[in-house]
């Protein structure tokens, strides 16, 4: 979801309820701090109420400038720290997508609270970012639970066809596999979706019929689709 409002309501021993547009997405938020490359931990110890004694209740944070998203750990980042980083309970909305003006308001609020700020923009972008945040979009739309748990692989496996108003299905997938691969880049756009950026539909009937727009195209550029009416651009 895209943040359109956030707040702080008291809880215990100094933590905070954090909503965001009226969802509870933390109940014991402290600070605004990554203590571990990219993530914070939006949900302290229940116990102690203090960062860094759990693993439990981290978040990701990749700053695609235009918009800072929040999004579950990926594990794999992180198998040399020798911990296992978990989301919370509460972290089910989905990717959270803060515009850069939101999130300086929330970081300046959490200075006027006194309360750490260190390091909060998160990582650049990479390519495995971009391809987790389109993996967990289309595996949202592919699931009936919206669960985030399929590969790329097994959503595409599953498919019964593909569309675009132009171009034919031969075509949508040959563009579908280049996008699946990986690419040497680090530069990375986010944008809007527009009028003249036109769909490639993956279309599934597993356990009813489904549609995930899963690529854009405008002018021969190719964009991936990540949710919220939001895509990515590789230049």
């Amino acid at each position: 979801m895209v943040v359109e409002e956030f707040e702080l309501v008291h809880h215990k021993e100094g933590t905070y309820f954090l909503r965001v547009n009226k969802n509870i997405i933390a109940d014991y938020f402290y600070n605004l701090e990554a203590e571990f490359g990219s993530l914070i931990q939006i949900d302290v110890c229940s116990h102690c109420y203090y960062p860094g004694c759990s693993d439990f209740g981290f978040i990701e944070v990749i700053d695609f400038n235009k918009y800072i998203i929040w999004k579950e750990p990926l594990s794999s980042k992180y198998v040399s720290s020798n911990r296992e980083f978990q989301s919370n309970l509460r972290f089910n909305q989905g990717t959270i997508f803060w515009t850069r003006a939101k999130y300086i308001e929330f970081i300046t609020l959490m200075k006027q609270m006194n309360r750490n700020t260190n390091d909060c923009f998160g990582a650049k972008p990479t390519v495995i970012d971009l391809y987790e945040l389109w993996r967990l979009e289309g595996s949202k739309i592919y699931s009936s639970e919206g669960a985030p748990t399929y590969t790329l692989d097994y959503i595409y496996e599953n498919r019964i066809g593909m569309y675009n108003e132009v171009l034919s299905e031969n075509q949508c997938e040959l563009i579908l596999k280049q996008a699946m691969k990986a690419i040497n880049s680090e530069n990375f756009e986010i944008f809007e979706i527009n009028f003249l950026m036109k769909p490639i539909v993956m279309i599934f009937d597993i356990p009813i019929y489904k549609e995930w727009k899963c690529l854009y195209m405008m002018n021969d550029e190719v964009f991936y689709s990540i949710g919220e009416g939001l895509v990515v651009r590789i230049s």
